[in-house]
C-alpha cells in the first residue's frame, strides 16, 4: 500500500501545548488536550505520542531497516520521506500495532542527539472509505507537530552550556559552571574537552576523585590529548598519590615533548619523593623551555640544595627574585 503521495506537503496550524518535559537540556511539548501518561509519553483519546532519544546521529537507512524488520507485535505497513509543515522532509515509517493501532514514527536530530518520534491512533475511529488513509494523514499531522517543537525548541545546545561554564569557572563560579558542564555532557557525553574542563572545576571545589573520573573519561574519548593526563597529575598530588601523579606527568609528556608545565610540575613531585638528582634534570629542561620561569628557578635551588650545591642554589635563588618571585626562603637558606 503506497501512501506517501496522498500526503507530501500538510500545512498544519499550530496548537496550545501541554505539559513539558525536559530531555537533553531541551523541552518537549505534546499538543494541547493530551495528557502525560509516562516519561515522554502523552495520550488524547486513542491518539499517543512518545519521543525517546539516543547519543550520536541514527541514520535513515539503519531507521527503515528497523522498521521494515516489525517485531511480533507490529506489521510492517509503508516508510519514505515526507515534507512536513516547516519545509523539511522527513523519513517517517508506518506500522500496525497492537489491537489494529496504526503507527507513525520519524527521527529528528538536534543537540548531537537522535529525537525518535512515535505517534500512533486507531482507524476505528473515522469512518469508512479510507480508514488507513486517514489515520496516516492524522500521524502526519502528530509527527509533523512534534518535529516542529524539537526543533524549534529554546533549549541550549552543549556548546553555549560549555561557553557559559567556561566563563563561570574564569569568574570562581565552581558550583554554576559544574552545573553547566553536567548539562552540556547530559546533550553531548563524547565530548572529550567538556570532561576535561568538569576536572578542572572540580579540582577548584577539592573533589580531586571527581576531577581524576572526568579526566580518564577525556582520556577515553581521546587519549592522545596531553592536558588531562597533566591535570589528573595535579589531582593526583593533591590526593597526596605522588607516584600517580610522577606517572600522569610522565604521559603528558611523553605525548607532548615540550610540555614545560609538565617538567615543572614532575620536577616538583620527584623532589617530594627524595629524587632531587631527576628533580634537577626536569628542572634544568623547564628553564631551558623558559628561561624566565622563576619558580623553576626555586625547584631547582631546592633541588641542588639537596645536592650539596648551595652556591648554585644561591645562584637560582637571586635568579628567581630578579624575576619577580619571592624566594626570600630559599635565600636566607642558600645564601648564608
Amino acid at each position: 500500500m503506497k501512501i506517501f503521495n496522498l500526503f507530501l506537503f500538510l500545512v498544519l496550524p499550530l496548537i496550545g501545548i501541554a505539559q513539558s518535559q525536559i530531555l537533553n537540556g531541551i523541552n518537549i511539548n505534546a499538543p494541547n488536550g493530551f495528557y502525560k501518561t509516562g516519561n515522554l509519553e502523552w495520550k488524547k483519546g486513542n491518539d499517543i505520542v512518545g519521543v525517546a532519544s539516543i547519543p550520536g546521529k541514527y541514520s535513515d537507512t539503519d531507521f527503515i531497516a528497523s522498521c521494515e524488520n516489525a517485531s511480533r507485535s507490529s506489521e510492517y505497513l509503508d516508510s519514505g520521506p515526507i515534507e512536513f509543515a516547516n519545509g523539511n522532509t522527513y523519513t517517517v515509517c508506518f506500522q500496525f500495532g497492537e489491537n489494529d493501532l496504526v503507527m507513525g514514527s520519524t527521527l529528528v536530530f538536534k543537540n548531537n542527539h537522535t529525537y525518535i518520534i512515535q505517534t500512533g491512533t486507531y482507524p476505528g475511529d473515522y469512518e469508512e472509505p479510507n480508514r488507513i488513509n486517514k489515520s496516516t494523514e492524522k500521524l502526519i499531522y502528530l509527527l509533523s507537530y512534534m518535529t516542529y517543537r524539537i526543533e524549534n525548541s529554546f533549549g541550549q545546545t552543549d556548546e553555549e552550556y560549555f561557553k557559559r561554564a567556561n566563563a563561570k569557572d574564569d569568574a570562581g563560579d565552581y558550583l554554576g559552571a559544574l552545573e553547566d558542564y553536567n548539562k552540556a555532557i547530559e546533550i553531548n557525553p563524547n565530548a572529550a574537552t567538556i570532561y576535561s574542563n568538569r576536572g578542572l572545576t572540580k579540582n577548584s571545589l577539592k573533589d580531586y576523585s571527581g576531577a581524576i573520573e572526568d579526566f580518564n573519561k577525556s582520556i577515553e574519548i581521546n587519549p592522545t590529548n596531553s592536558y588531562p593526563y597533566y591535570n589528573k597529575g595535579i589531582a593526583k598530588y593533591n590526593l597526596q598519590d605522588y607516584s600517580g601523579a610522577l606517572k600522569s606527568y610522565n604521559k603528558a609528556i611523553d605525548l607532548d615533548p615540550n610540555y614545560t608545565d609538565a617538567y615543572f610540575n614532575r620536577a616538583l613531585t620527584k623532589a617530594y619523593l627524595g629524587n632531587f638528582i631527576g628533580s634537577l634534570m626536569d628542572s634544568d629542561y623547564t628553564i631551558k623551555l623558559n628561561p624566565n620561569y622563576a619558580q623553576a628557578y626555586v625547584n631547582r635551588g631546592v633541588a641542588k640544595l639537596n645536592t650539596n650545591d648551595k652556591q648554585g642554589a644561591c645562584q637560582d635563588a637571586r635568579k628567581a627574585q630578579s624575576l619577580g618571585y619571592d624566594a626570600s626562603q630559599l635565600i636566607k637558606l642558600a645564601c648564608n
